[in-house]
């Protein structure tokens, strides 16, 4: 599938002719400096912006948190005897996710359902720490990616709304540098968990 992806991008990338686009940043673009301005320039937004300067490290939270529940999720498998319930608990995830981003168009925008999204979501955790069924555990993912798409929505909605759209690609690449790179650190730690500690104390952290 990737080759026959590969090869169909290769041929419509033929046939499209587009016009020479005048660089105005010339090759200091491609530096790292530029990049690390770029970075710069977002930070000093959001430490000036209130509302984004809180909600700064659930950003990275979200995807720490998430990397350690990827690594504790093959052993719930492996508990309950089979490697089925690792697909079944991914579908009941991202399926969550699904109807979380379509329940935002009736939800308030604003911050409270933001944090109240984030608590609900903390005790969806909590839930799918303790339940001994599978059954309990996949309603549980099921309702953590609900949250989950909520929260993701609707932080990227206001941050568009509150950005200038001069500052919005700077502002959003300095989040996801910061997202993307709590996800090896929270891999990372996940696993060293893992292999101290009972899995329902590796949840728990999370929680």
């Amino acid at each position: 599938m990737l080759l026959l992806a590969g090869f169909v991008y290769v041929r419509l990338n033929k046939q499209i002719d587009a016009p020479p686009v005048e660089d105005t940043n010339g090759r200091s673009s491609l530096k790292i400096v530029y990049y690390l301005n770029e970075l710069k320039e977002g930070y000093l937004f959001v430490k000036r912006h209130t509302f984004l300067r809180i909600m700064l490290p659930f950003f990275a939270l979200t995807n720490f948190s998430m990397a350690i529940l990827v690594i504790a999720m093959p052993s719930i498998a492996v508990s309950y005897g089979s490697p089925i319930y690792y697909s079944l608990l991914y579908v009941a995830y991202f399926i969550g996710i699904f109807i979380g981003s379509f329940l935002v168009s009736v939800l308030k925008k604003n911050g409270i359902t933001i944090a109240v999204s984030w608590v609900a979501m903390g005790l969806a955790i909590y839930v799918f720490s303790l339940v001994p069924e599978m059954w309990m555990k996949l309603l549980a993912a099921l309702l953590l990616g609900i949250f989950t798409g909520i929260i993701n929505v609707l932080q990227t909605s206001l941050i568009q709304i509150i950005t200038p759209l001069p500052l919005l690609g700077r502002v959003t690449a300095f989040l996801n540098t910061l997202s993307n790179a709590a996800l090896p650190l929270g891999a990372l730690i996940g696993g060293a968990l893992a292999l101290r500690f009972a899995l329902s104390e590796v949840l728990f952290s999370v929680d």
